[in-house]
């Protein structure tokens, strides 16, 4: 019984120490305060910090949304912590504890998530000498958007980040899954690429572009990754994931291609939410799109604290 108090006892210190290291953070938006957690290792130093932003859609700090939950952005600011990295990862506008910070949808842009990004950097750099921003999926583009000419962002890591514009790679997701809606997708596609919204919407494509949403995508549709990427003047790190579905190792290329000088690692079987898998049939890839328990390739983190050695 003593042994059986004691494990209990030391499993409710070990609880409290961790989140000792947990902080939770604001930034003001125009729209309301967007929530963040900060986590670091004990006696640190301040030197450098990770603000870790995630992908697309209704995202919130850990890497989830209502129709998946993997928690990859969770296990990976846990695994910088296991290298002694501190990082910041956040709510996207609106979502989750964040929610009362939501614009209405029609005034949402790609620049929305682009200037929370410069906010977080900006606390951040109150506190730490160094800002390291990595983004994952669309976080990629955003924190590439927020790092150019920012002289606080000592560091770039790219994770699954795309090397063409979204129109493209909707066209090709769709050419690839559903040949038979291309010509329909395409033409509003490109009608939203020429900067004009598209008013008769097919019903079974409303839920993509619903007038609503229809802005964003005009705004997202015009970035180049690459070609911003070409703007970046500190170092950069791009990870990518041989069996990533949505995400190639082709746009990692790209984006390679276009910044000669930074450091490409592509890791072996690695999906897009940086889980382990080996195969790239969508029923096995989607189990761990939904399971909260299972963790992330442990090499991400780890390259990433290579990566932040090096600087």
């Amino acid at each position: 019984m003593k042994k059986i108090i004691s494990l209990l006892f030391l499993c409710i210190a070990c609880s409290v120490s961790i989140l000792a290291v947990e902080k939770e953070l604001t930034v003001s938006t125009p729209t309301g305060e967007v929530y963040g957690t900060l986590l670091v290792p004990e006696n640190d130093p301040k030197n450098i910090v990770v603000l870790l932003i995630c992908g697309s859609g209704p995202t919130d700090r850990d890497g989830n949304n209502p129709q998946m939950k993997s928690n990859s952005i969770r296990y990976l600011a846990e695994d910088l912590y296991d290298h002694g990295v501190p990082s910041l990862r956040y709510d996207k506008r609106g979502v989750a504890k964040s929610a009362k910070s939501g614009p209405a949808e029609k005034d949402v842009r790609l620049s929305t998530f682009v200037d929370d990004a410069g906010r977080w950097i900006d606390v951040l750099s109150r506190d730490y000498k160094s800002v390291i921003v990595v983004g994952h999926s669309e976080g990629a583009k955003i924190g590439t958007l927020a790092s150019i000419g920012n002289p606080k962002v000592s560091g770039l890591v790219l994770l699954a980040g795309t090397g063409r514009p979204t129109d493209e790679i909707l066209k090709m997701q769709v050419r690839q899954n559903s040949p038979m809606i291309l010509e329909s997708v395409s033409a509003i596609v490109d009608t939203l690429k020429l900067g004009k919204t598209v008013e008769n919407v097919p019903q079974m494509l409303n839920a993509l572009f619903r007038p609503s949403v229809q802005p964003f995508l005009i705004s997202d549709f015009a970035v180049d990754p690459a070609a911003e990427l070409q703007k970046i003047e500190c170092p950069v790190l791009i990870i990518q994931g041989d069996k990533d579905i949505q995400v190639g190792v082709g746009e990692a290329n790209l984006l390679h291609d276009a910044r000669p000088a930074s450091q490409l690692v592509v890791i072996q079987d690695m999906n897009h939410v940086l889980k382990e898998c080996t195969s790239t049939d969508m029923a096995v890839q989607m189990e761990t799109y939904v399971k909260p328990d299972i963790g992330i390739k442990p090499q991400v983190a780890r390259e990433i604290a290579d990566f932040l050695d090096k600087l």
